[in-house]
């Protein structure tokens, strides 16, 4: 069952208010802390629990004035304090409220809540990238507890594969993701200005995608804006129908963004690119680092696809919160990297190939209270 982060604010005292230096209210001797009551995640990359020194950036306004920016740090008895305290004003009113945004992994602006310090880029090694998680919650009365029901602010990409060709035995050693855009900035404002505890997931609009950089002289955007992976070798030996995990695989968590739609075409001239570039597809794609052998049912027979990169155009559009899990099907619908009747169109892997080719279903990651939470499962065909 997919659960929420609940961080819940420990507020039975006053804070000092920052504005003018004047104090506004009475220090009754108890600060803010934190303390987090977080259910497992079942998602591979997620974050499914905090440790001891684990840190939180708080930045809260009262009345639209900066009141402070402090990090919150996990102790031993489990609760999130900071070095300096704070209290509540006490003046705190429907009209004059106090804001909380809040961010794990990754820094806040010293002077825009809500926003990061910033442009963010996901590690290249997919096992070192990191859930980044954002709250955003509005008090007009002193309450205790605070309550910051973080968000996912990243997609989060699957890929898996299947063999809808009983004829050949394909051995799968890599998996690539390109022509995406792997950096961006994030400002929670308009047009997502509400309260993470209303249940709503962080909209695609808080995203600012870094734009893409046109490419040096013998480069592709395919080729120059992806993340690769090595994987222990997948053998697919005939039919295999249902979507099979890749081993050493690790789920990519990506800047959330519109995809640029795929052509199977080659957009910029081939001339003086290396062996290593990637085709242009035009478009976001998957490939498959791979080789095909023909099969009789029983053994293989000769090597008809040499090993080397394959292509399957994407068109999906990625939102924060959610995840794709992608399907490959190595029986057709994908491209080599090759144009062997040089008229700028990719060659299929296969001469006639089968026009299924990606399969993607978004599911909704865990951002909802159990009580409440729907499981979004939408298929996606993409293909010829």
């Amino acid at each position: 069952m997919k659960k929420s982060f609940i961080f819940i604010a420990l507020a039975t005292a006053t804070f000092v208010s920052c504005v003018n230096d004047e104090t506004t209210a009475i220090n009754q001797g108890n600060s803010i802390d934190f303390r987090t009551n977080m259910d497992g995640v079942t998602r591979a990359a997620a974050k499914t629990s905090f440790a001891t020194n684990d840190v939180i950036d708080v930045f809260a306004t009262f009345g639209g004035t900066k009141s402070f920016k402090e990090d919150f740090t996990k102790s031993d008895n489990g609760n999130f304090s900071s070095v300096n305290k704070h209290y509540w004003p006490s003046d705190i009113s429907n009209t004059k409220q106090m804001v909380f945004t809040a961010f794990y992994g990754v820094a806040q602006s010293d002077e825009t809540a809500g926003s990061l310090a910033s442009a963010f880029t996901p590690s290249a090694t997919a096992a070192s990238q990191t859930d980044l998680l954002f709250a955003k919650h509005t008090s007009s009365a002193r309450e205790t507890p605070v309550l910051l029901n973080f968000r996912h602010m990243l997609s989060q990409i699957n890929v898996k594969v299947k063999n809808s060709n009983s004829n050949i035995s394909v051995d799968i050693t890599g998996v690539r993701i390109g022509y995406i855009k792997t950096s961006g900035a994030f400002a929670y404002g308009a047009g997502d200005n509400t309260d993470t505890q209303n249940g709503s997931k962080i909209g695609q609009s808080a995203w600012t995608p870094t734009a893409f950089t046109a490419p040096a002289e013998g480069h592709t955007y395919a080729n120059d804006y992806k993340y690769d992976q090595t994987v222990t070798t997948k053998t697919l030996n005939g039919l295999v129908s249902d979507a099979a995990a890749l081993e050493g695989f690790s789920p990519w968590m990506l800047i959330p963004q519109n995809m640029t739609g795929s052509s199977t075409q080659y957009q910029n001239t081939k001339d003086g690119g290396t062996a290593t570039d990637a085709p242009d597809l035009g478009g976001a794609y998957i490939a498959l680092e791979m080789e095909i052998y023909n099969w009789n049912s029983t053994t293989r027979g000769d090597k008809i696809v040499a090993k080397q990169w394959c292509y399957w155009p994407i068109t999906t559009n990625w939102d924060p919160g959610y995840v794709y899990n992608y399907t490959i099907n190595v029986g057709g619908g994908g491209y080599m990297p090759t144009d062997k009747n040089n008229d700028k169109n990719l060659d299929p892997i296969l001469d006639t190939p089968i026009e299924f080719s990606v399969n993607c279903t978004i599911d909704a990651w865990s951002d909802y209270d159990s009580d409440n939470n729907t499981d979004g499962n939408q298929p996606i065909d993409v293909g010829n």
